[in-house]
């Protein structure tokens, strides 16, 4: 995905690339659209972590703790992030990176702020998932 898209990429090319056989690839994906789902879902599942390490009221008084978490896996996984958000990266995962952001500082504003504004609510989220992506984008 580095130098083409994941349509132009074969099964053959990708198991030579990495010295394996086709049945050990099989094994493990369906295809190469499931290898990278499952690349997703793990970056995913690991920005979930971080968020859920933070209290509402962390999240909401110090964001800085947060972001350079988020900040220090982008750094520690420069290639993947790279990769999955670069020129042939997916789009649509972008995306659902950000609305796990925005969801979560949504959910955690809302149990700090329960009688506040959900408009103000929805801004800070979008804001922060902005600068989440910015991050992320900025590594592909």
């Amino acid at each position: 995905m580095m130098e083409k898209d994941i349509n132009d990429i074969t099964i053959n090319e990708l198991v030579n690339l990495i010295d394996i056989n086709r049945g050990t690839f099989y094994l493990h994906c369906k295809d190469l659209r499931d290898l990278l789902t499952q690349i997703q879902d793990e970056v995913m599942t690991e920005l979930n972590r971080i968020l859920d390490k933070y209290t509402a009221e962390e999240m909401y008084t110090k964001d800085l703790p947060f972001f350079i978490d988020i900040l220090k896996y982008i750094e520690e996984n420069a290639d993947l992030c790279t990769l999955l958000m670069g020129e042939n990266g997916d789009v649509s995962f972008l995306n659902k990176l950000k609305r796990i952001v925005e969801e979560n500082c949504f959910e955690h504003l809302k149990s700090i702020h329960e009688r506040d504004n959900p408009y103000a609510y929805s801004v800070f989220a979008t804001f922060s998932a902005y600068r989440v992506q910015s991050a992320l984008y900025n590594f592909g």
